[in-house]
């Protein structure tokens, strides 16, 4: 594999903005109940330096640096990142897609995520993922602990989903339109 990921570990991706509203520092305290497993999470976002710092510091003062790692923005490698996921979470309080959700749905990675935005409309119609209360981080720790105890997780069919949304090449094309509809929005 190109990344050079631990193949004897379960990789989790967290991909997304770094602010307050993903809810990362919830998702880090989750995380840090389950340092048994053999698990490594990779939050492939930025954000505001002090706030990085400050989830860069909760790492250490829970002992999950190794457990948690922050790649930074990725570019060419994030679909290397989904492709070699067993997993994708989102967390976020509020949401909209979210376009990260979507990319997992067209990667065909399992999903836990927060009850908010097409994505969790999507899980629950399709009878996918796992869905999980927005507001509730130990709810969250009990999905993930599932997961790393071999639970199975239904991937939402993106052939499905190119077909409803008549796309004619990929998924991406509905992130496309998603993004546009978002920025309308903003710019009425």
């Amino acid at each position: 594999m190109k990344l050079n990921l631990p193949m004897d570990k379960k990789i989790i991706l967290y991909s997304s903005r770094l602010i307050p509203e993903k809810q990362v520092d919830k998702l880090i305290l989750a995380f840090s109940e389950l340092k048994r497993f053999d698990f490594i999470c990779y939050i492939s976002v930025s954000g505001e330096p002090l706030y990085e710092d400050y989830l860069r510091q909760l790492c250490v003062d829970l002992s999950v640096e190794d457990k948690i790692i922050f790649t930074g923005f990725l570019d060419q490698e994030l679909a290397d990142f989904y492709s070699a996921s067993d997993l994708f979470i989102s967390t976020s309080i509020s949401e909209g897609g979210p376009v990260s959700v979507l990319r997992a749905f067209a990667m065909d990675v399992p999903v836990i995520s927060t009850n908010t935005g097409i994505a969790w409309h999507i899980l629950k119609n399709n009878e996918a993922g796992m869905i999980i209360d927005k507001f509730n981080p130990k709810e969250w720790r009990y999905a993930i602990e599932e997961v790393l105890n071999g639970k199975q997780i239904k991937v939402v069919d993106s052939s499905m989903l190119r077909e409803k949304y008549k796309l004619e090449s990929s998924i991406n094309q509905l992130v496309t339109y998603y993004k546009l509809a978002i920025s309308n929005f903003y710019n009425d």
